[in-house]
């Protein structure tokens, strides 16, 4: 595990909990964090054996992706909309390793 990268990293049962840098669609690093989860466990088995429902090979789309960051053409880029989660339980802060934020 990258020290530089990573500011927390937990094993939170049967997860890990990891604070990795967030990019933007050009791979540059933006100032935010973003949280990556990893299964272990029982939880690994679980979603590798019973809680997947499908597998859909989308290379194609990826590919399609890839050719509208290489041309600068982000209107056609589809990138999941995302937004930042407040936290305002103290317990949950503490268990995220961050500072309770009250909504705005």
């Amino acid at each position: 595990m990258c020290q530089e990268t990573t500011i927390l990293y937990r094993p939170v049962g049967p997860s890990e909990l990891e604070w990795d840098p967030d990019h933007d669609p050009l791979g540059g690093k933006l100032e935010r964090r973003a949280i990556q989860l990893g299964l272990a466990g029982d939880a690994l088995r679980l979603h590798a054996q019973d809680w997947v429902v499908g597998i859909e090979d989308i290379s194609g789309f990826v590919a399609e992706q890839r050719s509208h960051i290489a041309t600068k053409d982000f209107l056609n880029l589809h990138t999941p909309t995302e937004g930042v989660f407040r936290v305002d339980n103290p317990d949950v802060a503490r268990n995220l390793g961050i500072e309770t934020v009250k909504p705005e």
